[in-house]
């Protein structure tokens, strides 16, 4: 809880016996929200349900955007004030911005690559949406169930297909039209004609090559 040199940041590292999360203490001491908790958390989480996979940029802005989409779903099954802010405690004051699960940004357009972060929210927003149409607990298992197919260098499309693919394993793809069309939304999949009232071109995302599955 007083670690990193009292820098304000904090960090999972899976490089330690045992594997360790780190706290900063500048501004708010970040062990005193439970936001960066939890996120650092899913760090580990994610680490054990892929390990070795966190390498490569979309794929590092997908455990970014999956750990503040945790943190984010946790906090609002608590509370719903200012639920689409991450961090509301460490961050969204004077130290620093914090984060929010609520951006209109689409995929590939809006992808910077020059912060993991921020382009996390892509991800963390299509799954905040989904939580709102489906429920936390099945959001948390979708996307929780996702993370044992992930790959190194992963692509932000691809993992929308592997949720689409976890919602038929677990769930014998009773989701598939609100998950599909949250994914949508972001750019994440591309455009389908079928039942699921999607019926705009407008978001047209490139369709992975790296997986057949498709349902319709």
């Amino acid at each position: 809880t007083h670690a990193a040199n009292g820098a304000d940041q904090s960090f999972f590292s899976p490089n330690y016996i045992p594997p360790s999360i780190y706290f900063g203490t500048v501004g708010v001491p970040d062990a005193q929200d439970a936001d960066v908790i939890i996120h650092e958390y899913a760090h580990f989480m994610s680490e054990n349900a892929s390990p070795v996979s966190n390498i490569g940029y979309e794929r590092t802005s997908l455990d970014e955007g999956f750990c503040d989409y945790l943190d984010a779903s946790y906090s609002s099954s608590i509370n719903t004030f200012h639920e689409d802010r991450v961090f509301n405690w460490d961050g969204h004051n004077e130290f620093w911005n914090g984060r929010m699960v609520a951006t209109t940004k689409k995929y590939p357009q809006d992808i910077t690559f020059n912060s993991i972060y921020r382009d996390g929210e892509i991800w963390s927003s299509a799954l905040f949406q989904i939580s709102k149409d489906i429920g936390i607990t099945a959001t948390d298992s979708l996307i929780i169930e996702t993370h044992y197919n992930y790959a190194q260098n992963l692509k932000m499309n691809q993992a929308a297909q592997l949720l689409i693919i976890s919602d038929s394993v677990l769930n014998f793809g009773a989701n598939y039209c609100q998950v599909y069309k949250r994914l949508y939304e972001r750019g994440l999949m591309p455009f389908r004609a079928n039942p699921c009232g999607i019926s705009s071109i407008s978001n047209e995302a490139e369709p992975s090559t790296a997986f057949s599955f498709m349902q319709d």
